[in-house]
């Protein structure tokens, strides 16, 4: 039986295995190695560029444009370009989407406990968003507001009704006086407008 002790207890690495396919994305490749027994100093990655070899092809992405309004949807657009200086090579993809693009809102419409509003999306005959709001919105007199106004309008109502009724019963008390007054006094006026026992029921 041997008394020494394997190398590999104290650490050792393994031989490094094979470089991988590049990632014509990141424009690397990686390789590995494992450490075999308790620590290894050092990494357990490499990494290195790949050139132009391996990625004649590698397309490398322009940012996304904004979104364009085109009839009902909206695009957008993304251009790439390949590495390869010898072969250069251009594209484009695009992305759609439905138009998210709305209406204005129409007016209001007034119903019994309700007003309501609507719009109509500009990619759809039917699509319609609503809204469904209280009689007691801000476009409507609160509550607390109203019932206040409401009896301040029947007092003022109530005082002018008496107002003109004493006026016509003043009106009727001088009338009544400037009566009597020429039916006190009948020499003062001619004789057809001298009021006589028999016409009593006349006046």
């Amino acid at each position: 039986m041997s008394s020494s002790i394997p190398e590999f207890l104290f650490g050792e690495w393994t031989p490094w295995n094979s470089w991988s396919r590049c990632d014509c994305d990141r424009n690397q490749r990686i390789r590995t190695r494992n450490c075999k027994g308790n620590s290894c100093e050092g990494c357990d990655k490499q990494y290195e560029d790949c050139g132009l070899g391996e990625c004649s092809q590698r397309k490398k992405w322009s940012q996304w444009t904004e979104w364009l309004d085109k009839g009902t949807e909206q695009v957008r657009y993304s251009a790439w370009c390949s590495s390869n200086v010898a072969n250069m090579d251009v594209g484009m993809r695009k992305e759609n989407r439905e138009s998210m693009r709305n209406a204005n809102w129409s007016d209001w419409n007034m119903h019994p406990g309700v007003a309501y509003r609507y719009k109509l999306l500009r990619n759809s005959s039917i699509s319609i968003e609503h809204h469904l709001l209280s009689r007691s919105t801000s476009s409507c007199l609160p509550l607390h507001f109203a019932i206040p106004i409401f009896c301040f309008c029947i007092l003022i109502g109530f005082l002018l009704q008496n107002i003109i009724l004493a006026v016509i019963s003043c009106c009727q008390k001088r009338f009544s006086r400037l009566t009597y007054s020429y039916d006190s006094n009948p020499r003062d006026y001619p004789s057809h407008l001298i009021r006589s026992p028999k016409d009593e029921s006349f006046w």
